[in-house]
């Protein structure tokens, strides 16, 4: 018999003792399947341990994978996240209108079952769809501000900027620009080169498409899903 077909039954089966809303562990998982499945228990314990591996169950929740979206404001922080890769903790939190609490337990179970990620940068803690791959997560991070998409978008109506010009044009002090120019520097989402004893900041058009394609694709995938 295939995995596939046993994992089906024995997810089945588990459903019903989660649906009891107890907090149960892994081997009460496996004591429940072998009573109730005419399997083994080495292949009851493969099967649940590859449900968890997928993320279906997760031990010590009273929810499967099923349930987690069923909440209406957590699909919408799911979608939320989604369409924004690299938002925060705080801007999650704003744009629901949620407490500290309820913000991070939602966020908790869309980790916990294997919808989105997170990952510390700067200091904060950046959240992104479970899709995307890993090597883009600092760039979206920085996308994602606006001081930052202030500044693509001033680069790409201009083939070069400065510091002190970019200062001018978005208001902003001087130490700031600095704080932003570097990321992007290091990403390579933009280019620096001196003329005369100033340096000049000039947009990576090749990188931005290359993001903006990464973007497209993840949002096509979530369309087809």
């Amino acid at each position: 018999m295939k995995n596939e077909q046993i994992d089906q039954e024995v997810f089945n089966t588990l459903k019903k003792l989660i649906r009891k809303r107890f907090l149960y562990k892994i081997e009460q998982f496996v004591q429940y399947a072998v009573n109730h499945l005419p399997y083994t228990e080495p292949t009851v314990r493969s099967s649940i341990y590859r449900l968890i591996e997928n993320n279906v169950i997760v031990p010590s929740s009273c929810l499967t994978r099923a349930d987690i979206l069923k909440n209406t404001t957590r699909n919408a922080i799911y979608q939320f996240i989604y369409h924004h890769p690299g938002s925060i903790l705080k801007e999650v939190k704003i744009q629901f209108n949620l407490g500290n609490h309820e913000t991070r337990w939602h966020i908790t179970m869309l980790e916990q079952f294997g919808f989105i990620r997170s990952r510390k940068i700067q200091h904060f803690v950046a959240l992104f769809p479970i899709e995307l791959e890993s090597s883009y997560e600092e760039v979206l991070f920085l996308l994602n501000k606006e001081s930052v998409q202030k500044i693509i978008k001033l680069l790409e109506q201009r083939v070069e900027m400065s510091q002190t010009e970019l200062k001018k044009a978005l208001n902003l002090h001087h130490s700031t620009i600095q704080y932003y120019l570097r990321p992007l520097l290091a990403t390579q989402l933009i280019f620096s080169h001196h003329s005369g004893r100033v340096t000049k900041y000039s947009l990576n058009h090749e990188k931005l498409g290359e993001i903006k394609e990464v973007i497209r694709r993840l949002q096509q995938k979530k369309e087809s899903n």
